[in-house]
């Protein structure tokens, strides 16, 4: 199968683990054909939950595994969450023009707030878009018209403003809010779930599967990860016994 990988495609699995923060041992592991892991942070909490037994796990993942589904889902399943937003600029970001986040939601009054303070209301019901549903959002034409800010804001022959706000947009809202001052938190996560993946690559050799097919793959990776927490295990034991 094919993973992208900033921006270019190479064959191969894509590998997930999850660390728990106490021993470094792996609690978890998965192989998948997916191509990115915004779709894989739930289904390898859930894992390690069913594992620990726990019913207050924190999850901690970097910016590639964010989506709002997700979010969603560990809120609904009381695990507290921390994986930074991404801050994607896209095409108008690209291009010079006002990015998403420069438009202030007001939930009082149900409407944004675009940067010269200009109301850009709701218009219409709820509304699908894929696997989601949106409400739309939009500006009057005679207050985008004369707007100061018009070429920073709109393409040069769009006459109004146009945002859409998912239904549970609120939830990631408060993320962004529950992410801030979290930074020296997300760098030890890297310390914890790099790690092993250096350690099977340049002590255990491990640089790619032997095996062909997904499910030896797994397999292989398994007993990989057995290798690693039994190595493990032995180290934390004989430090117990130095002590």
């Amino acid at each position: 199968m094919c993973i992208r990988d900033s921006g270019q495609t190479t064959a191969g699995y894509n590998v997930q683990i999850a660390v728990d923060s106490q021993h470094k041992l792996l609690v978890a592991v998965e192989v998948t054909q997916d191509g990115n892991d915004t779709q894989q942070l739930m289904p390898m909490l859930e894992k390690a939950q069913a594992v620990l037994q726990s019913e207050q796990l924190t999850g901690l993942a970097d910016s590639g595994y964010y989506s709002g589904e997700q979010i969603k889902q560990a809120h609904e399943q009381g695990i507290e969450l921390y994986v930074p937003v991404p801050n994607k600029k896209g095409r108008a970001g690209k291009e010079g023009r006002f990015t998403r986040d420069r438009f202030t939601y007001d939930g009082e009054n149900d409407c944004y707030r675009c940067p010269q303070g200009e109301q850009i209301a709701r218009c219409g019901k709820l509304r699908p878009q894929g696997k989601r549903n949106v409400s739309v959002y939009k500006s009057k034409k005679s207050a985008c018209k004369n707007c100061p800010l018009r070429p920073q804001c709109l393409k040069e022959n769009a006459t109004y403003k146009k945002l859409e706000r998912w239904e549970h947009e609120a939830l990631v809202d408060q993320h962004r809010e529950h992410m801030k001052g979290t930074r020296p938190m997300m760098i030890n996560r890297s310390s914890y779930v790099e790690h092993p993946f250096g350690t099977l690559k340049h002590r255990a050799g491990m640089h790619h599967f032997l095996m062909r097919g997904l499910e030896k793959c797994r397999g292989e990776f398994s007993l990989m990860a057995l290798c690693y927490n039994f190595t493990r295990v032995l180290n934390i034991l004989l430090s117990l016994i130095h002590i």
